[in-house]
């Protein structure tokens, strides 16, 4: 869980550290942070999946020719069967 600073903020309000309009300005900057973490992490999970999908490809594509042909059709059918 990602720290929030809203969660502090009704204890800064008490101590008189911030103020009533700082303290919703910092509500609204961290609601925008965490909308920016969101997306990014969603970014680089795509990215990975896609990079490793990529590459078991190419492991197979490497080792297409020694493969036999139960073999060769089993990994061919089988996105068929998955799908």
């Amino acid at each position: 869980m990602s720290y929030k600073i809203t969660n502090e903020l009704q204890e800064l309000l008490k101590a008189n550290v911030v103020t009533e309009e700082t303290a919703k300005k910092l509500a609204v900057f961290d609601e925008k942070q965490e909308g920016n973490q969101n997306k990014l992490s969603s970014v680089f999970g795509i990215l990975g999946v896609i990079l490793v999908g990529l590459g078991v490809i190419l492991v197979f594509a490497h080792n297409w020719d020694t493969l036999s042909r139960v073999t060769k059709t089993l990994l061919s059918f089988l996105p068929l069967l998955t799908g």
